[in-house]
């Protein structure tokens, strides 16, 4: 079993990715590259993972070779948490599975506070609040991933959207203490927006993929996190449908050099690698999974800064 923590960084307690049977008992470690470690003066916070911004997530990639995880928000060093007016720049990490090596770093901006609080948290609490975080990832293959954001505000509630996202095209920070404010960050496409239903969808911090149905389609399975019972929250599931053919199984990195592009296009025309929707076939589908990408993602030039 693998899972994360975000520790209690005020407490002195840092974030961790644990490895433990499947009795709960702890057999190991992925240690954290130091840019993620929380160093502490004075009791705030200077470099490293914000407390309660830290690791929510974790995705292993369908071969099982690759780890990922994510701060929900920027380290300190790396730029603001994210606000009403403000986006934050979280590190995805990617770590071999096997070894425990740190295989790359890449960034994520996570979109500003979707509203204001219009009243404060109950007693005792008694103040207003307002946040945002990446709290969960699935791979769809080895370079591309549903996120899923959660956005709250006390008095309104919370507003959650699933992204596509890519290390595509992305830079690899994983040399970089500090980022300078000019790297290459993840592309990402609203796929999912909560809103768009008359779901309230309440804290959603996991993701998963679920069962198959007799039509090919693909579910995916969201959880909720009851925060002990604050505000009303109850553990919950909801299921969505993803169209067959809809998303990229296998990466669109066909000649694995960090890119998707022509020379990719060319090579998957002509090998099984082309069957890029995971049906066993090369097809019409694929190649509408590529023009997808290049004209929502690639391109893109809606990713918030």
């Amino acid at each position: 079993m693998l899972w994360t923590t975000e520790g209690a960084t005020s407490a002195g307690i840092p974030p961790a990715l644990w490895v433990s049977g499947a009795d709960g008992t702890v057999t190991g470690s992925i240690p954290l590259p130091g840019a993620f470690v929380p160093q502490v003066v004075d009791g705030r916070v200077i470099t490293g993972s914000r407390d309660n911004k830290s690791l929510e997530s974790l995705a292993v990639s369908p071969d099982q070779t690759i780890v990922t995880t994510a701060v929900e928000n920027s380290l300190v060093q790396d730029g603001p948490a994210a606000s009403l007016n403000t986006s934050s720049p979280s590190r995805v990490v990617r770590f071999d599975r096997s070894t425990g090596q740190d295989v790359g770093q890449y960034v994520y901006r996570v979109d500003p506070v979707e509203d204001a609080p219009t009243e404060p948290l109950p007693a005792p609490i008694n103040t207003y609040s307002a946040d945002r975080g990446l709290s969960e990832l699935v791979a769809l293959n080895s370079t591309d991933y549903l996120a899923v954001e959660r956005s709250f505000a006390s008095g309104v509630g919370y507003r959650i959207k699933v992204y596509w996202t890519s290390i595509l095209g992305a830079t690899d920070v994983r040399a970089t203490a500090q980022l300078a404010g000019d790297e290459k960050v993840m592309p990402k496409r609203l796929i999912f927006d909560f809103a768009s239903t008359d779901v309230t969808p309440d804290n959603v911090e996991g993701i998963t993929w679920g069962p198959t149905l007799t039509n090919g389609d693909r579910t995916l399975v969201l959880s909720v996190d009851d925060n002990f019972g604050f505000l009303g929250s109850n553990t919950s599931f909801h299921l969505l449908r993803v169209p067959s053919g809809a998303l990229p199984m296998k990466s669109l990195d066909i000649n694995a050099d960090g890119e998707a592009d022509v020379r990719d296009l060319a090579r998957a025309l002509f090998t099984q690698a082309g069957d890029i929707d995971g049906d066993g076939k090369r097809g019409i589908k694929d190649l509408a999974l590529w023009r997808t990408y290049f004209e929502t993602i690639a391109r893109s030039t809606s990713v918030a800064r």
